[in-house]
């Protein structure tokens, strides 16, 4: 949790983790408001983790909570807040506004759409198309803040309905940035504004 990432079969794609200290602005923003949507302190908050995916690069079927990260001093991740850091082609071409050149970049010259990538809940049967900006919040556990005799203390079991996949990517590159929340502080530094 909040190191280094090794490539697996599982997990194929590249990742980096971003510190408070080294770009304040943009991650406390960014811990604010999963703060708001979680109602949990951004103390309770590991490290912003940014992932690239390339061509024929997924994380396959998994829950973001282990029973094992009960163990943690901080507890396990009660939730995820993920968000699209570039678009989709199936998501620019369902945005009105936007035009799509034919190498696949906006028509506003900036970022490079990607296909593939969807975020995929099979117990839903949802597919969710990365839309750029868009954040996508779920609980990871059986037990919420807030939900009867919950406690910080308590042992987290993992709802097996929010398991989900990163499907693969098939063209271009796809970024999404994650912030995991725990029920005690995890000890990171990290503040919001």
């Amino acid at each position: 949790m909040g190191a280094e990432q090794e490539k697996t079969d599982h997990r194929t794609s590249s990742t980096a983790w971003l510190h408070d200290d080294k770009c304040p602005s943009p991650l406390r923003t960014f811990a604010t408001r999963a703060s708001a949507l979680s109602g949990l302190p951004t103390v309770n908050m590991e490290n912003l983790q940014v992932v690239r995916y390339q061509p024929g690069e997924e994380f396959q079927l998994h829950t973001d909570h282990l029973d094992s990260f009960n163990e943690f001093g901080c507890g396990g991740r009660l939730c995820t807040c993920l968000v699209y850091l570039n678009d989709s082609e199936q998501s620019a071409s369902n945005n009105n506004d936007a035009g799509i050149s034919e190498n696949g970049a906006l028509d506003n010259g900036e970022d490079t759409l990607f296909t593939g990538g969807e975020t995929n809940f099979p117990e839903f049967d949802a597919a969710i198309p990365p839309t750029k900006g868009s954040a996508l919040f779920f609980w990871n556990t059986l037990e919420k803040p807030g939900s009867m005799d919950y406690d910080e203390n308590m042992f987290l079991n993992v709802d097996i309905k929010l398991r989900h996949a990163g499907l693969p990517v098939l063209s271009g590159e796809k970024w999404v940035a994650n912030r995991w929340m725990h029920p005690r502080s995890f000890g990171a530094g990290v503040r919001g504004l």
